[in-house]
């Protein structure tokens, strides 16, 4: 904890986190943290400067089990003088980068993470030396607490967000929405095989994003920003969104949030436990049994334009009012630095 109290704008938050990860969330993060009033900074866990790339390629360590790194972050630690660090998608830190960042922090500056991943251990880099943990995906959790179990190690659930600035809303009349259901994201093995079993029981299914060579149309196969993923999930019935097995179980994804921040509406497996913790089922969101459950039921949403519409309206002011980055960057410094802003 602080030792005295700051007014906010006198908070130093460091981020860690993976410059070159292909997601945008951390960046929406760190703009949260600055739109609230709160000093930033990010630290890139990957390999930068050439002394940690050659020791990389030579001892095969990256990231928290790379001296060079280690060494570099902890300087930039030292200079910065946060009053909270947070790792993201780290369950743990490697005991070198634990005494090293420690030593280079002020007295009692909490280390959390944020795993957004599913995780059923820690990674061999990983010992369970943070302050606190946040989990996204509640199947995480069991394998948390037996990792840390002795420790004081705070463990609770953080669900993932989205920025109202990336993904902007609009408003779109019902008579101007495809009939269809749209997916626009990289299709990996797994989408893929949803989406053709969505396509055999007869449901029209739109495909945009890399890796969709044999389900979409040859101008669709590439990467598409935030505007114009925002723009094809209002003109659509509704957006398909089924998890990626290896990295989320019950939790929620991204998209899930980003989709009704952007006026449109979402589609979520019902076997991912957390749902409800986030959305009402039914009157926020549109979850699902199996594949025919779901067809069944954007059939009588297609009839029923006040219903459908009354769904994508309660969809957006829950993300907008629960579920931002902001919010969660306000989470965290209640969490952790209560008492301690004004």
């Amino acid at each position: 904890m602080l030792a005295q109290s700051k007014s906010r704008n006198q908070i130093r938050v460091s981020i860690l986190g993976k410059r070159n990860s292909i997601l945008i969330w951390q960046q929406d993060l760190i703009e949260a943290f600055k739109n609230i009033g709160v000093s930033t900074r990010f630290h890139n866990l990957q390999s930068g400067s050439v002394t940690e790339r050659l020791e990389q390629l030579l001892t095969r360590r990256r990231q928290l089990e790379n001296a060079s790194t280690i060494e570099r972050i902890a300087g930039e630690l030292k200079r910065y003088k946060p009053d909270l660090v947070l790792i993201l998608n780290k369950g743990g830190m490697s005991t070198r980068a634990n005494k090293q960042w420690r030593n280079a922090l002020p007295s009692n500056t909490p280390i959390i993470g944020w795993i957004c991943d599913r995780l059923t251990r820690l990674p061999s880099d990983q010992k369970a030396n943070l302050d606190g943990l946040y989990y996204f995906d509640s199947s995480s959790r069991e394998s948390m607490i037996h990792a840390y179990r002795q420790t004081n190690t705070k463990i609770s659930y953080l669900p993932l967000a989205a920025s109202a600035d990336r993904f902007e809303y609009s408003n779109t009349p019902f008579e101007q929405i495809s009939n269809e259901l749209v997916f626009v994201g990289n299709c990996s093995s797994t989408r893929r095989k949803e989406i053709l079993a969505y396509r055999a029981i007869g449901g029209k299914i739109k495909v945009f994003g890399p890796n969709t060579e044999g389900l979409s149309e040859k101008p669709n196969i590439r990467k598409f920003n935030a505007k114009e993923q925002a723009e094809l999930y209002r003109t659509h019935l509704a957006v398909f969104n089924p998890p990626q097995p290896i990295n989320t179980l019950h939790g929620l994804n991204l998209r899930t949030f980003e989709v009704p921040l952007s006026g449109g509406v979402v589609t979520y497996p019902s076997s991912a436990k957390d749902i409800t913790s986030c959305f009402v089922p039914g009157e926020e969101i549109i979850s699902y049994d199996s594949l025919e459950d779901l067809k069944e039921k954007l059939t009588i949403l297609k009839r029923d334009p006040a219903r459908y519409l009354a769904i994508r309206e309660a969809g957006r002011k829950r993300a907008l009012n629960e579920h931002t980055f902001i919010h969660r960057a306000q989470s965290i410094l209640s969490d952790w630095l209560t008492n301690q802003t004004s």
